[in-house]
């Protein structure tokens, strides 16, 4: 035990990109749901953010397009 900030414990990921990164990779994620589950719903989960990047949000709108 101790404290959080001291821990030597990896970060959380900081984005969705970098959390489905670590979950394509990480080798516990394989054996506990099997390698053709985690290829699959990476591939999915890959095809979602991809289509949610290429959206404008409500705060890009605002703060960036309506600026220039």
């Amino acid at each position: 035990m101790g404290a959080a900030y001291e821990s030597d414990e990896q970060a959380l990921p900081m984005s969705l990109d970098q959390a489905l990164a670590g979950f394509s990779r990480d080798a516990n994620m394989k054996h506990v749901f099997g390698v053709d589950f985690v290829t699959l719903f990476s591939n999915i989960k890959r095809h979602e953010l991809n289509g949610f990047n290429r959206l404008i949000t409500p705060w890009e709108r605002e703060h960036l397009l309506m600026k220039v």
